[in-house]
């Protein structure tokens, strides 16, 4: 891993840990490589729906957070991103022991970079698509610690 890719892992890690909603999901940083990242969460009752299978929401927010720490890789340490937009289609229930989030940017530009982002159920070391999302960040200055 370069030293811009390690930066940007320890940013990003950062920015998970600074996220309380994050924190309680349970999300942790897999891997991250230039213009990608993967996120990944144990699947507890607390997070599930009335069949027992992920909820939709949280579903939504580790995809949404995988594309936002994909383009990520390219801004930091200089910008963070928000997203401006993102779409997602539900394709098959989260049901396993685990979600893993694959965020990769389509196309990086000044105001807004292209991402899109896989969410996988993980179950017996069988992966299941679940979800797929596209979405629109923006570069913005990095918000104060504290």
């Amino acid at each position: 891993m370069t030293d811009s890719l390690q930066a940007a892992a320890k940013l990003i890690e950062g920015v998970l840990l600074r996220q309380p909603f994050m924190q309680m999901l349970g999300v942790t940083l897999e891997a991250v490589g230039e213009g990608e990242v993967e996120l990944r969460l144990a699947l507890r009752p607390d997070l599930t729906q009335h069949g027992g299978v992920a909820h939709g929401g949280v579903i939504g927010a580790l995809a949404d957070n995988a594309a936002g720490a994909a383009a990520g890789t390219l801004t930091l340490p200089e910008k963070a991103t928000v997203t401006a937009e993102y779409k997602i289609n539900f394709i098959a229930p989260g049901a396993g022991d685990a979600l893993r989030a694959v965020g990769r940017v389509l196309k990086p530009g000044r105001s807004l970079i292209a991402v899109e982002s896989r969410v996988y159920a993980l179950r017996d070391g069988t992966e299941t698509l679940v979800a797929a999302a596209l979405a629109s960040m923006v570069p913005v200055p990095l918000p104060p610690r504290g």
